[in-house]
């Protein structure tokens, strides 16, 4: 996956290369066309010309709607109506001729267009206002945000997406601060109709708007909304059986929608919301155990485990091979299976730090109360599990026969195999808050000098700066946790400062004798390339 940030660094390089005559001109040429150097700079252009259109389109509305405002009252009801519609006809109209007729003007028939969905909310607004019909605030943002989202589909405009999903989502977090403070009045059926299946409605509304416009910050917008009315609904009694079965199978509505939006998007960012709203229905399945009456202890040592487990087994030859066509999923697609294994060691290393307090153990298996679930989450709960556990069973005995990962995958095995022996021993057998807690801080300290290794070995600053944090956080922890003396305590801040300002330092000399050998190594190879050229 090409970043303009890389091309840029690329065009730089090669302009370098081709002032010292390491490559010839026509080569230069063929890197040029090849990877879009001409386009760099008309890209930047057009995005900072598309930034002041759109900056300039929302000041003209508010200028606008300002102007009305001012001589609102001396107007006639008809002559008001009659100049909403047409501001929002005309704008919308001339944004659409410009866009799509006309090359020299497409970015402001960009800005007209996103000028009328404001002005389309104006219009929403004052025609209540004209004709006495009153509403909730969070009202106004739902009709106004599904009016921008049907002109977002039916223009396949980014810009416009963006909008709807933010004005869809205000107007769900009005609705739900206004139930929290028992305000809402719930008078407007369609308004409580839209809150109560706005779980369906992101899933299969706002979901494929991204797939349609090919968006990452729609696609990211449709995620986190999803996640929050997810989180929403799980303690609300919900009747709708498509509603239900959404949050009840949210893990596998997460797996096989977000997940390949992330790759159909090429995005990154996606990719790695979608583990997170996969992971949060995983552990609410986890949670659903308690029906079976599975001991407390056992669904603690599930929970500890299972999400990271699934997170390092994730391999992008699965999605490829066995789930998503060529169509969805091209070959060419980016691999994300290393953003999963590194959100695997953060939730492994986050697990571990918490549990290396002593607080942190002194439960018993006794005191492990589960609020009762309601009857029908049992078995979509065991299904989720089943069927990721499944899937999670086939692709670590890949992993193990892998010569390549074979190593640090048992090694991240014998962690969690460790985790659940802990837990189990200590909710069923006898209290060991004294080992637990040695042993956990031991993995914890595992983990950081494993992710400094591989910085080492793959020449990459993040898993040396995070084990270098982990160290530290976890030296300052005990620090505060245990009864110290200030003159202990500024003794290893100091301590850890000087040893966290040297590594760094000796970690940087280490990254550019690195970058030195290599660019040595090249321009030893390229010039004897170029002799050998008729």
């Amino acid at each position: 996956m090409l970043t303009e940030k890389f091309r840029r660094q690329l065009r730089q390089e090669a302009d370098r290369w081709q002032a010292e005559a390491l490559i010839a001109p026509e080569q230069y040429q063929q890197l040029a066309e090849r990877y879009g150097f001409n386009a760099l700079d008309a890209n930047a252009s057009s995005r900072f010309t598309m930034i002041l259109i759109g900056l300039g389109s929302i000041l003209l509305g508010l200028g606008a709607i300002a102007f009305v405002a001012s001589n609102w009252q001396e107007m006639s009801r008809e002559f008001r109506a009659i100049l909403l519609l047409s501001a929002l006809i005309g704008f919308n109209w001339l944004g659409f001729h410009l866009w799509q007729r006309t090359t020299r003007w497409q970015r402001l028939g960009q800005g007209f267009l996103i000028l009328g969905a404001l002005i389309l909310g104006a219009n929403i607004a004052l025609m209540g206002q004209i004709f006495h019909i009153n509403g909730e605030l969070y009202g106004l943002f739902f009709l106004w945000g599904f009016g921008v989202l049907a002109m977002a589909y039916g223009l396949r405009f980014t810009p416009l997406g963006i909008m709807a999903i933010l004005l869809i989502g205000l107007g769900y977090l009005f609705h739900w601060g206004n139930h929290w403070s028992r305000l809402a009045t719930d008078e407007d059926v369609l308004v409580k109709l839209i809150a109560q299946q706005m779980l369906a409605i992101a899933v299969f509304v706002l979901v494929p708007l991204a797939y349609w416009c090919r968006s990452r910050a729609i696609g990211i917008l449709a995620i986190v909304l999803t996640v929050v009315v997810y989180l929403n609904s799980l303690s609300i009694r919900e009747g709708n059986f498509l509603v239900w079965t959404i949050r009840e199978y949210m893990p596998i509505a997460a797996a096989f929608l977000f997940i390949p939006l992330a790759y159909w998007c090429r995005s990154r960012s996606i990719f790695l919301f979608a583990l997170l709203a996969t992971v949060i229905g995983l552990l609410r399945s986890v949670y659903g155990l308690n029906n079976f009456v599975v001991p407390g202890q056992v669904i603690w040592a599930i929970a500890l485990t299972f999400p990271p487990a699934i997170l390092w087994a994730y391999d992008d030859f699965l999605w490829r091979q066995r789930f998503l066509s060529e169509r969805i999923l091209p070959r060419s697609s980016p691999a994300f299976a290393h953003l999963a294994h590194g959100f695997s060691l953060v939730l492994l290393s986050a697990i571990c730090y918490f549990q290396s307090f002593w607080g942190a153990w002194s439960w018993r298996s006794q005191d492990i109360v589960f609020v009762e679930s309601h009857p029908f989450t049992e078995w979509s709960s065991l299904v989720n599990l089943l069927l990721f556990g499944s899937i999670a069973t086939f692709a670590w005995w890949r992993l193990l026969q892998d010569s390549a990962r074979g190593v640090v995958t048992k090694i991240v095995g014998g962690f969690m195999v460790v985790e659940i022996a802990i837990v189990l021993w200590h909710g069923s057998l006898t209290p060991i808050p004294e080992i637990a807690t040695f042993t956990y801080n031991v993995l914890l300290f595992l983990i950081s000098m494993g992710l400094i290794r591989i910085s080492l070995e793959k020449s990459q600053r993040i898993p040396f700066w995070a084990g270098i944090f982990l160290i530290v956080l976890q030296v300052v922890s005990r620090l505060f946790e245990y009864d110290t003396g200030l003159l202990l305590k500024s003794f290893i801040f100091a301590l850890c400062g000087t040893a966290v300002i040297l590594a760094g330092l000796w970690f940087e000399r280490h990254l550019k004798l690195l970058a030195v050998g290599s660019a040595s190594s090249s321009q030893a190879i390229l010039p004897s390339s170029f002799e050998e050229r008729p």
